[in-house]
């Protein structure tokens, strides 16, 4: 009987061992529920959003400036139409003080227009550019995790921390 007692406890010892066999290749081929995480680096994309900028600037002119004046023309006949009737006699005196008076006016208006005067004028104008805004903006993650010994790397659009479901991942290609 001791022989069939060490034929039973062989057999039962071995079944138990086959069947701690079979729960650790089982453990040991399922995935894991999370995998760590080794780094996150953020991916980022420049924005550029233009804008108008408005200032008002003074901005400096010269201009000619006519006072418009008649003075040199009513000064000019009146002392041409003098000068021409001092110069003539009779009847020609008349046509002496309206020749005298005639050029005179003419003389006084040409002399009014040299005297033209030119001013410096400041004033407020508004001055508009497009000026470019750049900002960065954060579209994604490049996430590098270690499953199985390997380093592999995916894009997420949150940072995970420090670990990921592992049911999360993308499939392996090929498979």
């Amino acid at each position: 009987m001791s022989e069939k007692r060490g034929l039973i406890v062989g057999l039962v010892a071995g079944v138990v061992l086959a069947g701690a066999g079979v729960v650790v290749a089982t453990r040991s081929s399922q995935p894991p529920e999370f995998v760590d995480v080794v780094r996150s680096v953020p991916v980022t994309r420049t924005v550029e959003t233009p804008r108008e900028e408005c200032a008002e600037q003074p901005v400096t002119r010269t201009r000619e400036r006519n006072d418009n004046t008649t003075n040199g023309t009513v000064i000019g006949a009146l002392v041409g139409g003098v000068l021409g009737n001092q110069v003539g006699g009779g009847s020609g005196r008349a046509v002496a003080t309206v020749a005298g008076a005639a050029a005179g006016g003419y003389v006084g208006r040409e002399a009014d227009k040299r005297h033209t005067k030119t001013e410096t004028v400041t004033e407020m104008q508004r001055v508009c550019n497009t000026v470019v805004d750049r900002s960065e903006e954060t579209i994604g993650y490049d996430v590098t995790y270690t499953l199985d010994g390997k380093e592999q790397t995916i894009r997420l659009e949150q940072d995970p921390g420090k670990q990921l479901k592992y049911a999360s991942l993308p499939a392996p290609a090929g498979g």
